[in-house]
């Protein structure tokens, strides 16, 4: 009887902490969606009126967030009376709940959220990372940038490190350790991607070229859109350590 009665004690705190753990992290997202949600680059902020809203960076675009509740390692951070009162910038996946109407801000709710960085506003205090909405690294057994092994390459067919060329609709990149060869992704699934490539796609170690892709003279957004996403992407690479031959156009 005492060991049954302790299995179940244990299995009580066991679910409480999931259920505290739980609290911690989740983000409760309400209504339905109008379009598939998506992971963006942005900054949340709390202020008077609407209360909480999403500057998407590289744009002008602003989203009110429709969510009532926070989990518990953000919320704090929102308060507008609190000294705690701060900007937090990450990778949001945003659900947007009414169609897209330029010159109007539009609702969305946040479904999750990771790489967050805290900005204080009241303190004199330096930017921080909520270290548990960080993903892991690139593996540990992929060496340091190898220049022996590719400095004398200079065309893509004879690269053998991932090659990423920045287009105005995402980032394509393309390494033998994908299936097909090569996969075109947002730039905030950028990171994801290239931590869940094998080590033996690494054979210089961690090192990758980045390239432009040719635009047509006058595609204006196309120049824009291409841009903010290599920013993007070189922060990326630059948080994950990786050294980044830049190669003309295509």
């Amino acid at each position: 009887m005492r060991r049954g009665a302790g299995i179940a004690i244990g299995l009580v705190l066991w679910l409480s902490f999931c259920q505290v753990a739980a609290a911690q992290t989740a983000w409760a997202c309400e209504g339905t969606p109008v379009e598939p949600c998506a992971k963006r680059h942005g900054r949340l902020s709390s202020q008077n009126g609407i209360a909480l809203k999403i500057w998407l960076i590289g744009t002008r675009r602003m989203v009110a967030v429709t969510n009532t509740s926070m989990p518990s390692i953000v919320e704090k951070y929102l308060e507008i009376t609190s000294d705690d009162h701060s900007y937090i910038f990450g990778d949001f996946e945003i659900c947007f709940l009414e169609p897209d109407v330029p010159g109007h801000i539009r609702l969305a709710c946040v479904r999750g959220a990771e790489n967050l960085v805290v900005q204080p506003l009241r303190r004199q205090e330096p930017a921080f990372r909520l270290r548990s909405t960080w993903t892991v690294g690139l593996d540990q057994r992929i060496g340091l940038a190898n220049r022996n092994l590719f400095h004398s390459v200079r065309d893509a067919k004879d690269w053998a490190n991932p090659y990423l060329v920045i287009r105005h609709d995402g980032i394509e990149v393309i390494s033998k350790g994908l299936p097909s060869g090569s996969r075109t992704v947002a730039a905030s699934d950028l990171k994801r991607l290239l931590i869940d490539l094998p080590v033996s796609a690494w054979p210089y170690g961690r090192v990758v070229v980045v390239q432009d892709i040719s635009i047509r003279a006058g595609v204006g957004s196309d120049e824009q859109r291409v841009g903010d996403n290599r920013n993007m992407s070189l922060a990326i690479l630059e948080a994950l350590r990786l050294v980044v031959e830049r190669w003309p156009r295509a």
